[in-house]
C-alpha cells in the first residue's frame, strides 16, 4: 500500500463519523455523497440503488449530473434482468464505450459527456443491490490506489446504508404497530361492522396508503362498496366519479371482483405508462386514469370462516410509493382483523335476531295454542252445562274436533322441529308414485280450499316415474306447501300443483298460486325456522312460521332442493321441489 493511499484511507476514516453519524437514510444517502466528493476528485457522483417494487436499478442520490441523467431507470445490467447483483465486480472503465457492463447506459453517458466512470458494488446485504458511481467527462486512467479507495468508500458506504435500512425498517414497524393498536380500537369500539370498516380505511391514509378502499359482498352476492378514502374529500369525490363513468371489468385479475372470487391477494409493484395505454378505454379513460396518480396498488381478501365476504384495497399515488410483498402481508393483517370484526358484528347480530325470533315464536305459539284451545274448552262447557240445543251438537262437535287437529298438527310441527335439530328424523323409502302422493295432498287441503273460496287443480306431466322417497313425509312436504298456497290465496284465486320429469332424471313438484306473493326483501328467509313476513295479512292468518321449514329439511334429507319465486307482492308465488330419480 503506497503513503498517499495511506494518507487518503486516513482521511477517509476521519470522514466516516459524518457518514455514520444518522441512521435516517435522508442523512445517509447525501452524506455518501458528500464524503465521496471530498475522497475522490470526479465530475459527478451517484450512489445506485435496486428497487425491488418496480424492478428497476435507479439513482437514489446524486451530484454533478442532469435530472434527465438522474432519472433514467436501468430495467436491465449487464444483460441480466434489473435484480441484485451480488457478483457484480468493482468497474473502472477508462472509456465507458468499451465496458460490457456499461453498454445499457452508453446513449445516456452520451447526452450527459461522460467518458470514464469507476464503479464500486456496495455490500448492503447478502445480495448486492447498490453501487457507488464515479463519474469523469474527461478520460481518466484508474490506478490501483484509486480502486482501491473506492472499494474503501464503498464498504463504509454500504454499511450506512445497511444501518438505514434497518432504521427505517423499524420506524415502519413501529408504525405499523401503532396503526395495527388504533385499528384493534377502532374496531373493538361498535359492533357495528360497517361503520368500524370505514373507520379503518380512515386511519390506513395516509399511513400506509394514500387511498383505501372496502368492499363487501351484499345479501345478492353483488360487491358493493362500503368506503372510500383519502386525505382530500375532493378526491375521494373524483374517484367515485371515475368508478361511475368506468365500472371495473369483474374478470380482470387486478379487480377485487378476482380476489374476492379467488381468495388470493392481488399486488401491482408499479404502474407503468404502458400499463395505462393498454388498459385504457379511451382517450379520456387515459387522463382520468392520469389524473389519479396511481403509482402501484394491491388488493387483499376478508376472510372469514364463512368464507370471503369483501376486498381491501389499497394505493399508492402521491407518496409515490410502491408496494411489496411484505406490504401485501401486512395489509392481510389489517384484513383478517377486519374480517374477525365482521364475523363478531354478524354474529351477535344473528344471536340477535335468534332471540328476536324466539320471543316472536313464543308469543306466537301462545297465541295459536290459546284460541283452540279456547274454542274446545268453550264448547266443551256448553255442551257440558247443555247450552247446545240438540240440533247444534254436531256443530258444536265438529268444532272441537277440527280445533283439536289444529292443536295436534301444532304438536306435530313442534316435534318435527325438534327431531330435525337433534337429528332424529328418520325417513323410511321405498318407491313412490308421484301422482298418487300429489292427489293425496290434494285431497287433504281441499276443504280448506273450499272454504276459502281458492280453486284448486294438479297435471301430471308425461313421463313422470317413480321415485325414491318417504311417502308419509313427502305428503307432508306437499301438504305444508299447499296449505301455505292456500292460506294466501284470497277468494276467487287458484292453486295448480304440476308434476314435470327433471333431466337428466327425477322430478320437479311446482306449487303455484295467486296469492299475495313474497316480497323481494323476504324471498331469501321464506324457509328459515320462525321466520314470517311482516303485516297484518300475515299476522291474520296465523300459524308458527315452521312449515316451509320443515318441507325443506325434509326435501334436503332427500337429496332434494326446493326454492320459491315470485315476482312481488299481490303477484302470487311458486315453490318448486326437485328430487332426484331412483339411484
Amino acid at each position: 500500500m503506497s503513503v498517499e493511499l495511506q494518507e487518503r484511507l486516513l482521511s477517509l476514516v476521519s470522514r466516516a463519523g459524518h457518514l455514520l453519524g444518522s441512521p435516517r437514510m435522508e442523512d445517509v444517502l447525501p452524506g455518501i455523497v458528500a464524503v465521496a466528493s471530498q475522497t475522490v476528485e470526479a465530475d459527478a457522483y451517484a450512489v445506485w440503488r435496486l428497487d425491488r417494487g418496480r424492478g428497476v436499478w435507479g439513482i437514489a442520490c446524486h451530484a454533478g449530473v442532469s435530472d434527465t441523467f438522474a432519472t433514467d431507470a436501468i430495467s436491465s445490467f449487464g444483460g441480466r434482468s434489473a435484480a441484485a447483483i451480488p457478483d457484480l465486480p468493482t468497474i473502472a472503465a477508462e472509456d465507458v464505450r468499451a465496458a460490457a457492463l456499461l453498454k445499457e447506459r452508453a446513449a445516456a453517458y452520451e447526452r450527459e459527456g461522460v467518458v470514464s466512470v469507476l464503479l464500486v458494488p456496495l455490500a448492503i446485504d447478502e445480495a448486492g443491490d447498490g453501487t457507488l458511481v464515479f463519474y469523469w467527462r474527461r478520460r481518466r486512467t484508474f490506478s490501483d490506489d484509486d480502486v482501491d479507495l473506492g472499494k474503501a468508500l464503498g464498504h463504509l458506504a454500504g454499511a450506512a446504508l445497511r444501518t438505514a435500512d434497518l432504521h427505517a425498517e423499524q420506524l415502519r414497524a413501529e408504525r405499523q404497530t401503532r396503526f395495527l393498536e388504533q385499528t384493534a380500537t377502532a374496531l373493538a369500539s361498535s359492533l357495528d361492522y360497517q361503520e368500524t370498516l370505514k373507520t379503518v380505511a380512515q386511519l390506513a391514509v395516509p399511513h400506509i396508503a394514500d387511498w383505501c378502499a372496502v368492499d363487501i359482498v351484499d345479501a345478492a352476492g353483488e360487491l358493493q362498496q362500503l368506503a372510500l378514502a383519502h386525505v382530500d374529500p375532493a378526491r375521494v369525490a373524483f374517484a367515485r366519479e371515475f368508478s361511475a363513468r368506468y365500472p371495473p371489468d369483474a374478470s380482470a385479475p387486478s379487480s377485487a371482483h378476482a380476489v374476492v372470487r379467488t381468495g388470493q391477494p392481488y399486488l401491482l409493484p408499479h404502474l407503468t405508462d404502458e400499463m395505462i395505454e393498454q388498459g385504457a378505454r379511451s382517450e379520456q379513460h387515459r387522463a382520468d386514469i392520469l389524473a389519479l396518480g396511481i403509482t402501484s396498488f394491491m388488493i387483499v381478501p376478508l376472510r372469514t370462516r364463512g368464507g370471503i365476504v369483501g376486498a381491501m384495497t389499497f394505493v399508492s399515488s402521491e407518496s409515490r410509493r410502491h408496494f411489496t410483498a411484505a406490504d401485501v402481508r401486512f395489509a392481510e393483517t389489517i384484513a383478517d382483523r377486519a374480517a374477525l370484526a365482521i364475523e363478531n358484528a354478524r354474529a351477535y347480530e344473528e344471536a340477535r335476531r335468534a332471540n328476536q325470533l324466539k320471543d316472536e315464536f313464543l308469543a306466537t305459539l301462545s297465541h295459536e295454542l290459546r284460541t283452540p284451545l279456547n274454542a274446545i274448552l268453550g264448547y266443551a262447557r256448553m255442551l257440558r252445562s247443555g247450552a247446545v240445543p240438540d240440533e247444534r251438537r254436531d256443530a258444536a262437535l265438529s268444532v272441537i274436533e277440527r280445533n283439536s287437529g289444529m292443536l295436534t298438527q301444532i304438536v306435530e310441527d313442534i316435534l318435527d322441529v325438534s327431531r330435525i335439530v337433534s337429528g332424529k328424523l328418520k325417513l323410511t323409502l321405498c318407491t313412490v308414485d308421484v301422482g298418487q302422493i300429489v292427489a293425496d295432498a290434494i285431497g287433504t287441503v281441499a276443504p280448506a280450499a273450499d272454504r276459502r273460496g281458492v280453486r284448486l287443480s294438479h297435471r301430471i306431466g308425461d313421463g313422470v316415474s317413480a321415485i325414491q322417497a318417504d311417502p308419509d313425509r313427502l305428503r307432508q312436504v306437499l301438504w305444508n306447501v299447499l296449505s301455505n298456497a292456500v292460506k294466501f290465496t284470497p277468494a276467487g284465486g287458484a292453486v295448480e300443483v304440476v308434476a314435470e320429469p327433471l333431466a337428466p332424471a327425477g322430478v320437479e313438484i311446482a306449487v303455484i298460486d295467486t296469492g299475495r306473493g313474497i316480497a323481494a326483501e323476504f324471498l331469501p328467509y321464506v324457509f328459515e325456522r320462525f321466520r314470517q313476513a311482516d303485516g297484518p295479512f300475515t299476522r291474520e292468518q296465523g300459524g308458527l312460521g315452521l312449515g316451509l321449514s320443515i318441507a325443506r329439511n325434509i326435501v334436503e334429507m332427500h337429496g332434494g332442493t326446493i326454492h320459491a319465486e315470485s315476482a312481488g307482492d299481490g303477484r302470487g308465488a311458486t315453490v318448486r321441489v326437485r328430487l332426484p330419480a331412483p339411484a
